[in-house]
């Protein structure tokens, strides 16, 4: 709806059922997992970002945190692109000032109140305190440089941790799996009370980590099957014939042609519209979503990383229909006599 009517809108509509039926997506439906609510609500806060994006009425800007809450609320690292979405807003609040100003800073407020609300709401329950626990048994426990850096700074069981033999298997990154037994008790409660804190710590003061780490062969996850979602197909599941090879190209092919395609906005002078500005978000939000859902679990890197993936899709299918938009310039009137 937001190109001209006439082919355009269905070649752009198109595209996005397209994307819709790949494989990737449809296969979670049948799943009781979070991969299904996340990906229609991400749709869903699309939709509504494009329609407020044509004017800020009351009922637009409603529509987007409605939208918005729901997705935060389905996972936790949502409240990573929300909050970055609020950065963004303000941005383009203090540039537009003249505007009217009411409508844009509700909408402001609104995203750093879900954003913040999920996070704090995460942190209250202890929700990270598990996925943690994996970060630490694949890219901490097994190599000893850093189980002595995470002892010195409080880290309990340090020496009893290293007695624990890393699992290994042919082709995987090896992993210590710590028992459920009373003996751990503390390291569990140090994890609820200082593991991420003391996780960022080692970050900031090791800042090749975060970027080195995700390149490491084998990946550093486990119960990952291979790095793909073959495990998670439902055993009767019938895929659509060709569905899925919207996804199946690499991460850097999609970026590739994300490129291209901004760079094609911006000769012709239509980065403006709705279209090629929502797309452009997603795409730039999507790789940090992707680095903090990474960094956030040490196993099942290649279901929790579907989500940034779409993300990065649904971007690239709206600059694709950005690039459909005709270029209208202004037609000079003949002189009076």
């Amino acid at each position: 709806a937001a190109l001209p009517a006439g082919w355009r809108r269905w070649v752009a509509g198109a595209a996005v059922v397209a994307l819709s039926l790949t494989t990737q997506i449809t296969m979670w439906e049948t799943s009781v997992l979070t991969e299904s609510p996340a990906l229609s609500l991400l749709a869903l806060v699309v939709a509504a970002v494009l329609r407020l994006e044509r004017g800020f009425t009351r009922g637009r800007v409603l529509g987007v945190l409605g939208a918005t809450l729901a997705w935060a609320a389905v996972r936790d690292s949502h409240a990573t692109v929300v909050l970055m979405a609020a950065v963004v807003v303000a941005v383009w609040f203090a540039v537009q000032r003249s505007r009217p100003w009411r409508r844009p800073a509700v909408l402001l407020l609104g995203l750093l109140a879900i954003g913040g609300a999920v996070t704090l709401s995460a942190a209250h329950g202890h929700r990270d305190a598990q996925p943690i626990e994996h970060v630490l048994a694949v890219r901490v426990l097994p190599y000893p440089e850093r189980r002595a850096w995470f002892a010195q700074h409080g880290m309990p069981l340090a020496g009893g941790l290293g007695e624990l033999a890393p699992i290994v298997e042919p082709g995987l990154a090896p992993y210590v799996a710590v028992p459920p037994a009373p003996e751990y008790a503390a390291w569990r409660r140090w994890i609820r009370a200082h593991g991420r804190s003391t996780l960022i710590r080692w970050t900031l003061t090791h800042p090749t980590f975060a970027w080195t780490e995700t390149f490491r062969t084998p990946e550093r996850v486990f119960n990952n099957g291979q790095g793909q979602l073959d495990m998670y197909l439902p055993q009767d599941f019938r895929a659509i014939p060709l569905a899925s090879r919207p996804w199946h190209h690499a991460t850097w092919w999609v970026v590739t042609v994300a490129l291209g395609l901004v760079a094609v906005l911006v000769a012709r002078g239509t980065w403006r519209s709705p279209l090629a500005l929502t797309g452009a978000l997603l795409v730039l939000t999507a790789a940090p979503h992707a680095a903090i859902v990474w960094h956030s679990d040490g196993m099942e890197s290649a279901r929790h990383l579907v989500v940034p993936g779409t993300q990065l899709r649904i971007g690239v299918v709206l600059l694709f229909a950005a690039a459909l938009r005709p270029v209208f310039r202004a037609q000079h009137a003949a002189p009076a006599p």
